[in-house]
């Protein structure tokens, strides 16, 4: 078993003037803020991911989790194509926002099977 030492070292920082230092609570809610009240569309969830296929996003992973999106307040309203009420797809940006950070990992590695 190894042992442990803790060591608490004092040793100066220098912030530039036009930087600042921010809790990450806060940096948090101030980035949520910024979207606070915008809407998606599925081309603005695609450059969110970076170029991800739209019929990959459309089939491994909104219909897939479709039930979840809705029930964590994500989903706004998509199209009655796929059963919906709406035109096109349309999510709420900070709870899609979370969602798919929430979820990033699974969606790059390419999503869910439709059940």
């Amino acid at each position: 078993m190894e042992d442990t030492i803790n060591v608490t070292v004092s040793f100066p920082v220098t912030v530039p003037a036009d930087k600042v230092l921010v809790d990450r609570v806060d940096w948090e809610q101030a980035t949520r803020e910024l979207i606070f009240g915008d809407r998606w569309t599925i081309n603005d969830v695609i450059k969110k991911l970076r170029g991800y296929e739209r019929g990959k996003l459309t089939n491994h992973v909104l219909l897939p989790k479709i039930v979840e999106l809705n029930a964590c307040g994500a989903l706004v309203s998509y199209p009655r194509a796929q059963g919906g009420d709406g035109s096109r797809w349309l999510f709420s940006a900070p709870e899609m926002a979370v969602w798919l950070h929430d979820n990033l990992k699974q969606i790059t590695e390419g999503g869910w099977q439709c059940k």
